[in-house]
């Protein structure tokens, strides 16, 4: 079923939602084909302890519906830049507008950090990577310089991706 849903909400994660976000991470690498995200790539899922970190530091956020964790965004500040790090929705609820949402919630918090711009890194062809953040206004690095801390979080993915990663940005429009 697709189309967008109503009954969730996105806030800043609390303590209890940490042991849902690992199986939400999992559930969301299922969907991709081993020919995409191998095996162990599928596997491997953000240390409860960054996690918790993060938390404290106001920096993961979490969709629920109807009071269960459904997704969230992990992300960070470097210099001008607001880093989407992690972005994932369990595929239950895949393609009803959560992850846009989450999207522009750390949009909004970049913003409010005073970043330029708000970058992440991603699979350039699948469907729901590539093309769908470009529809909500990221864009491929053609004249801006590729920051540092984006290169090397490339350079690690291209490592054990088996499609091609790309690194996108998405201009704020100062306050």
């Amino acid at each position: 079923m697709t189309g967008e849903i109503t009954n969730y909400s996105i806030g800043l994660a609390v303590a209890a939602d940490i042991p849902f976000i690992a199986p939400i991470e999992a559930a969301a690498a299922s969907i991709f084909p081993e020919s995409v995200l191998p095996i162990p790539q599928r596997q491997e899922t953000i240390p409860a302890d960054l996690l918790q970190q993060a938390r404290v530091e106001n920096r993961l956020w979490v969709a629920q519906q109807d009071g269960q964790p459904v997704g969230f965004i992990l992300a960070d500040r470097v210099g001008e830049w607001g880093w989407i790090q992690e972005v994932c929705v369990h595929p239950d609820v895949g393609r009803r507008g959560i992850g846009k949402q989450l999207i522009r919630q750390v949009i909004e918090w970049s913003r409010q950090q005073q970043c330029q711009y708000v970058g992440l890194t991603t699979f350039r062809d699948v469907a729901w990577n590539g093309p769908f953040y470009q529809r909500i206004g990221f864009t491929a690095f053609d004249s801006l310089p590729i920051p540092e801390f984006l290169q090397q979080a490339l350079a690690g993915e291209r490592e054990w991706s088996r499609f091609y990663r790309m690194a996108m940005h998405y201009p704020l429009n100062p306050l």
